[in-house]
């Protein structure tokens, strides 16, 4: 009976692994410094072919470890946070701006780590970063995100940081959004490589939608709103009565002051002031037939403009690490009164500079009115606008932009009192249509026009 040769190492190595038998099947084990203890099943119950697959996998696991590689399988979190650590390291000695810990922590943990988990990260393929794009396009529709009705964040402002809650839009990322996503997961899977987690990375690339979209945003027209607070009224005299209140008066101040959303939670009573300012007023006005180059036209004759003094409401606006003052319609003394008068009531003492505008029974900030908002767009068959995207918190600040462009306010003074600018306006706030101002499009040329 011919026997299989003895396996021996080379005499120039000396042997660092053992092998041992558990049930009839053979496994090696070393420790390779840095990487701990390994252990692995040989799969065969013969001596001398274990003997020479346990050389082999000792011999690659050394090449390994030697050019930067390492033997572990780590999971995508595990990474994900190793990588965090080296943006903190970097910011920490001003290697990097400290804008990077605010831009991309909260996305990597919230999105990038809440898909891949502990998947393992050599195992993550072209199609699990496919199936990403979908999972992250439905994540504040209908995903993991859709019942949180706001989300935090930190904002540095003069190096201070401080938490930022906000509602949540009900909309899918934008693709500059996605493209951004994309980077930073390549960045991971770029460091994973370095550090010898991974040997390659999958090929993936996110596609843009190649569909024009309309990226304004959806408001609602003057009898829209109208409509929207008779209906608010209506239900006040439901049950829940002091929340429907709460919600009333939000809805009112929102489309009167066209504050943000977050602006508007973080107003305390200290923030509004009473400023009385001089306004011009016309005393007299008569009308005079003069000869002029077209012939005898009738001309309006204005008298001298005397001042009259008139006391106007000041928001101190805060949000989006930005402060300002904003001149507001003198119609939100209404709605103010009801949360202050609310706030009397279960409070039983006057609201202090500190406390805040929209507050609840406890007396505590509200943070969001997703939850109420949507049942009052709902039964006022607002929810949906006519292109088919959903109005939210923010289309009060669409219809408030819109709403003064309609009464000529100027481009210029209207961005400073929102904190935006005059491109975002065009871009993305107003809503105005070349119909709407049909008069002011059809002027008489020949000065000869029938009506």
């Amino acid at each position: 009976m011919r026997q299989t040769p003895q396996f021996s190492p080379p005499e120039s190595l000396s042997r660092g692994y053992t092998i041992k038998d558990r049930k009839g099947v053979w496994y090696v084990s070393f420790s390779v410094r840095g990487e701990g203890q390994q252990r692995y099943s040989l799969g065969t119950k013969d001596r001398a072919e274990a003997e020479r697959l346990a050389y082999q996998r000792w011999v690659h696991a050394c090449m390994l470890v030697q050019n930067g590689q390492s033997l572990t399988n780590r999971g995508f979190s595990d990474v994900a946070e190793e990588f965090i650590a080296t943006i903190e390291r970097d910011v920490e000695h001003d290697r990097k701006d400290g804008y990077h810990i605010a831009r991309y922590v909260p996305v990597i943990r919230r999105y990038l780590i809440g898909y891949f988990g502990n998947r393992q990260i050599k195992a993550i393929s072209a199609s699990n970063i496919e199936g990403y794009w979908d999972w992250r396009r439905d994540y504040w529709v209908s995903g993991p995100g859709a019942s949180q009705p706001e989300i935090e964040y930190t904002r540095t402002v003069n190096g201070r940081a401080s938490k930022i809650r906000r509602p949540v839009k009900e909309t899918a990322p934008s693709d500059s959004t996605m493209s951004k996503e994309a980077a930073t997961l390549r960045q991971i899977l770029t460091f994973a490589v370095r550090k010898g987690y991974l040997s390659a990375i999958p090929l993936f690339e996110y596609q843009k939608s190649k569909r024009r979209q309309d990226k304004s945003r959806p408001g609602f027209t003057l009898d829209e709103f109208k409509h929207l607070i008779a209906t608010s009224e209506q239900r006040v005299a439901a049950p829940h009565i002091n929340d429907r209140m709460r919600l009333h008066a939000f809805c009112m101040i929102a489309g009167l002051t066209g504050l943000r959303p977050t602006e508007l939670f973080n107003l305390t009573w200290g923030d509004i002031e009473t400023r009385r300012i001089e306004m011009p007023v016309e005393t007299s006005k008569e009308v005079v037939v003069r000869q002029t180059r077209k012939g005898l036209r009738r001309l309006p004759l204005y008298g001298e403009r005397e001042p009259i003094l008139q006391d106007v409401l000041i928001f101190h606006a805060r949000g989006k690490g930005k402060a300002r003052e904003s001149a507001v319609m003198p119609e939100v003394l209404t709605p103010l009164n009801i949360l202050r008068n609310l706030f009397m009531l279960e409070q039983e003492r006057e609201p202090e500079r500190d406390d805040p505008v929209f507050a609840n029974y406890k007396g505590e900030a509200i943070r969001s009115f997703k939850m109420s908002l949507t049942p009052l767009l709902e039964a006022a068959g607002l929810r949906i606008a006519p292109d088919g995207r959903r109005r939210d918190s923010f289309s009060f600040r669409h219809f408030y932009v819109t709403q003064q462009i309609h009464e000529d306010v100027n481009h210029h003074m209207l961005a400073r009192n929102a904190g935006t600018s005059t491109k975002m306006i065009d871009t993305f706030y107003s809503k105005i249509r070349a119909t709407d101002e049909a008069a002011k499009l059809t002027p008489d040329w020949f000065k000869h026009r029938l009506l």
